[in-house]
């Protein structure tokens, strides 16, 4: 398969202005002012380091079944794969000199350990939209039970929170590549589940994630929950709950998680409002943003991957071609 990049940037502005003479030319201008600087190289990242591109953070990969392949019992020495990428063991993984960031893969019926199928009694699972796998309900109040206790031996039990090569963790980890499509809680919908009951589960499970990263104590100092990154989007395409899901990404970022949007380059027919990024569209057309949006106060990772310009069904011919997979984060 094609590897997935993606980029973290960031733009500095500044506030000062001067007059000065203005020439009109034709054509772009593709000059930066002389105040901005390139940002280091930890801006970009893929699910391989490739320092010829600049691109020096790579990914540690794990199922949820090769950490806790029994019940009670968690493993570092456990090798597994998922959607056709073999994942080594985490003690091998982490043996790797650099930087990298963290997937976890939960919610595949051959993601998650086989026995929480069975110990939460789960019948009902459904095929995400690219086939890549079936799907647990992670909002199923057993199965996000033990996720949570995966998650808070990886974080704490572990100390990968703690990590300072550890940049950030995508999560919850769930449905088609980890990225948090909601194609399954729709399917599931036919099947019965309400958005109240998936919301619901979805409120808590973002301040489930919080208090785990943040030690579940009062001790600032093991604080590492700006390391999340929800990787769900503004303004999911939903048909199916008329759009409640709209600000599930909002909520994510005002329970303190960082963000990752998928589908940025849709801004010029779908994605106008972004207000897990603290911006919005404002009646004259002008784009407001919330200086004092929780996301752009603090350290947490803003970002956002940009692979649709050719590759999600949609056609901007106008801005050429662009790899596969580039995003932005910072």
């Amino acid at each position: 398969m094609a590897m997935r990049t993606f980029l973290l940037s960031l733009l500095l502005l500044n506030t000062s202005w001067t007059m000065a003479a203005v020439t009109v030319v034709n054509g772009d201008d593709w000059r930066l002012p002389s105040w901005s600087s390139p940002l280091d190289d930890t801006r970009f990242y893929s699910e391989e380091a490739s320092p010829a591109d600049h691109v020096d953070v790579r990914v540690i990969d794990l199922s949820w079944r090769q950490i806790n392949p029994r019940k009670g019992e968690f493993s570092t020495t456990t090798a597994d794969s998922a959607a056709g990428m073999q994942f080594p063991s985490l003690d091998d993984q982490r043996a790797l000199p650099g930087k990298y960031w963290l997937r976890i893969w939960v919610s595949g019926q051959n993601w998650a350990p086989a026995w929480v199928k069975s110990d939460c009694n789960i019948s009902k699972t459904w095929k995400d939209q690219e086939g890549q796998a079936r799907h647990l309900p992670i909002w199923n109040s057993c199965v996000w039970k033990h996720v949570k206790d995966m998650y808070r031996q990886v974080l704490t039990g572990w100390g990968m929170a703690a990590d300072p090569d550890m940049l950030f963790i995508q999560v919850p980890g769930a449905f088609y590549y980890t990225e948090f499509d909601l194609d399954i809680p729709f399917q599931a919908a036919k099947d019965g589940l309400s958005f109240d009951a998936f919301n619901t589960w979805f409120q808590a499970a973002m301040k489930d994630l919080v208090t785990i990263a943040n030690g579940e104590n009062s001790d600032p100092s093991d604080d590492y929950a700006w390391k999340l990154v929800y990787t769900g989007e503004d303004y999911p395409f939903d048909d199916t709950w008329s759009g409640a899901t709209n600000l599930l990404a909002r909520d994510a970022v005002q329970a303190g998680l960082g963000i990752r949007n998928g589908i940025t380059e849709l801004f010029n027919f779908h994605l106008n409002h972004t207000p897990a990024y603290g911006a919005t569209i404002a009646q004259d057309g002008h784009i407001e943003i919330n200086e004092d949006w929780p996301l752009l106060t603090d350290k947490r990772t803003i970002g956002a991957e940009n692979e649709c310009y050719n590759a999600c069904g949609y056609h901007a011919k106008d801005l050429g071609s662009s790899p596969n997979g580039v995003g932005r984060l910072s």
